[in-house]
């Protein structure tokens, strides 16, 4: 789910359940939100105890429901908040909020106080696809990432503890903080060492299992079709009509995008050539990809790994599209849940290496192409 989707249903919502801070415990209430002048904004009386709250500690957080016929999801966001006591920006808010005169005579009113949340963070479920997502409005100096004690633990399931110890000697610790620089200088130097001190093979497996995966509940709908008819291709259309319905669902579909949905096969179905599926990424901000101009600007719109989306058409750093096969372990974990048998991933295409688009073969077990 891609930003500018979750800061349109935000600005569309009007409760949330908003909370402060009292003795280190959550105060929490139901408010209304408003969306004025590109900003996110609640009211209250001044004589709340809220207000000495946000005085004593600014840090807030809320959470709020969103619906796409009958499925659900949220958003959380945290940040700051900000008690405003500029009366023309304290007017020109009440002005947009239609229950103002409910409260209060006038924004002149001592009772009536107006506070912008600053929001850092936005924490989401989304109700198409059940996924999370985690956005960093702010810029921060350093972050989490988890990838790091993926390849550790992956590193020591394939290839054992001696032989991951040339490579990770010591286990990142869960919760480290990192800023982006050293997040991409540790992934070229651990990727590097790799294919050094690995064969090719032992490289990609152990990479292909750090990637994201979905969730078990769309699995188990992919692999039902798949027990009633014991046909790959009856699974691949099935994957792509829903997988179309979910992008009609969250996006007016212009034709240009559309098109190229369709013309490139892009999505988490792929299609059948001869014993194998290919299967083709699509963008991950997928409005901002076709608003882009430039290779580069596009590939970073299209690639779904974050940590390293700055290294494209980078001259400074190189990493090595072997990291790719982290997004090639989303398809492998997919096919080999759904068909309960290992396959093999080939990664034919990627925005690392200059192309367009992240392209993945997958070789199926030879029993399941001859049914």
């Amino acid at each position: 789910m891609q930003l500018e989707e979750i800061m349109a249903f935000l600005s569309k919502s009007d409760i949330i359940y908003f909370a402060s801070v009292e003795n280190c415990q959550p105060r929490v209430r139901v408010m209304g939100l408003i969306y004025s002048n590109e900003k996110f904004w609640v009211t209250s009386k001044t004589s709340r105890t809220k207000i000495n709250q946000l005085k004593e500690n600014s840090s807030f957080e809320f959470c709020t429901v969103i619906k796409q016929g009958n499925s659900l999801g949220t958003i959380r966001a945290r940040g700051t908040a900000n008690i405003i006591d500029d009366n023309d920006i304290k007017s020109a808010v009440s002005k947009s909020i239609s229950w103002f005169d409910t409260y209060w005579k006038s924004s002149q009113d001592p009772d009536y106080t107006l506070i912008e949340l600053d929001i850092h963070e936005l924490f989401v479920q989304s109700p198409f696809d059940k996924e999370f997502y985690h956005y960093s409005l702010k810029e921060v100096e350093k972050c989490e990432d988890d990838w790091p004690e993926k390849l550790y633990n992956s590193l020591e399931t394939v290839v054992g503890a001696d032989r991951r110890s040339e490579i990770i000697k010591v286990k990142p610790g869960f919760g480290d903080k990192y800023t982006l620089g050293e997040i991409e200088d540790w992934t070229i130097s651990a990727v590097n060492s790799m294919e050094q001190k690995l064969s090719r093979q032992e490289t990609h497996e152990c990479i292909s299992q750090c990637a994201h995966i979905m969730p078990d509940s769309r699995i188990k709908i992919y692999r039902d079709v798949y027990e009633k008819h014991h046909d790959v291709d009856e699974v691949l259309d099935y994957m792509q009509t829903s997988f179309l319905q979910r992008l009609e669902d969250r996006f007016e579909m212009k034709m240009e995008w559309r098109n190229a949905v369709m013309d490139g096969k892009w999505g988490e179905a792929g299609y059948r050539k001869n014993s194998s599926i290919i299967a083709t990424k699509m963008p991950a901000n997928f409005i901002a990809y076709f608003e882009a101009e430039g290779k580069i600007e596009k590939g970073k719109c299209y690639c779904h790994c974050g940590r390293i989306r700055n290294l494209i058409g980078s001259s400074e750093k190189n990493l090595s599209p072997s990291y790719c096969y982290c997004g090639g372990g989303f398809y492998k974990s997919n096919w080999e849940r759904i068909l309960s048998q290992p396959v093999e991933i080939k990664l034919l295409k990627s925005i690392l290496q200059g192309d367009d688009v992240c392209q993945f073969e997958i070789k199926l077990p030879e029993n399941i192409v001859k049914k």
